[in-house]
């Protein structure tokens, strides 16, 4: 899919911190980017990219990439991460964050600091072994579409592997990334994320046995 502006000229519009709710330059910037489709515009359901004017890649779609197997031997199996059937008359939606190096990065913080227990210490270790090799694939695409913040994430993921109060977690953490969001049964609104810097990617992968999920982007 083609645009017909470029990155750089749709970032400089958007300013600062826009996060795609709050920010005073969302009309403008939806005036002069406006949808490059009509509501007719058919659902893609084949691999593809998105690239702007200049011929940059701003978005890549890669159907069908993680093998069945890892998607069902991940997290989702750990009984440590279930409540008891009893308990759970109804599913409830959820959010979990993964950071090997939460406070560090900057993130936010809640009110209350969970603290860490031996019941915590004898489920992540499992989970994230369970979660390596799917990690190597994701590495592995971004190895591909982006080496530069590829290499950046390895540097980043060396010198955390030498703190000592990390080194334990880093053995068994190999995704160059240094946080995962886990987003169960949740519709999320559209948005921007305004704290990764411009060029940067994320990356968004669908794991379960699920069907017919659809991704909006704006513009």
């Amino acid at each position: 899919v083609d645009l017909d502006w470029t990155a750089t000229d749709y970032a400089h519009h958007l300013g600062v911190k826009a996060d795609g709710f709050q920010s005073k330059s969302e009309q403008v910037v939806d005036s002069q980017y406006s949808p490059i489709y009509g509501p007719n515009f058919p659902i893609i359901t084949k691999p593809c990219t998105i690239v702007d004017a200049k011929g940059y890649i701003l978005f890549w779609f890669l159907l069908g990439l993680l093998h069945p197997d890892i998607q069902t031997a991940g997290w989702r199996g750990s009984p440590a991460l279930f409540k008891p059937k009893d308990r759970c008359p109804h599913i409830e939606p959820g959010l979990l964050n993964f950071a090997p190096a939460w406070f560090q990065l900057g993130r936010q913080v809640c009110g209350v600091i969970t603290m860490q227990s031996k019941a915590m210490l004898t489920g992540t270790q499992p989970w994230l072994k369970s979660m390596l090799e799917g990690n190597a694939v994701m590495n592995a695409v971004l190895s591909v579409i982006h080496p530069d913040l590829y290499l950046v994430g390895s540097v980043a993921h060396g010198l955390l592997r030498e703190s000592d109060s990390h080194s334990a977690v880093m053995e068994h953490w190999n995704s160059v990334y240094s946080g995962v969001t886990v987003i169960a049964n949740r519709e999320t609104p559209v948005h921007r994320d305004p704290n990764c810097r411009l060029g940067w990617f994320d990356l968004l992968a669908t794991v379960g046995p699920y069907q017919y999920a659809e991704l909006e982007l704006r513009g």
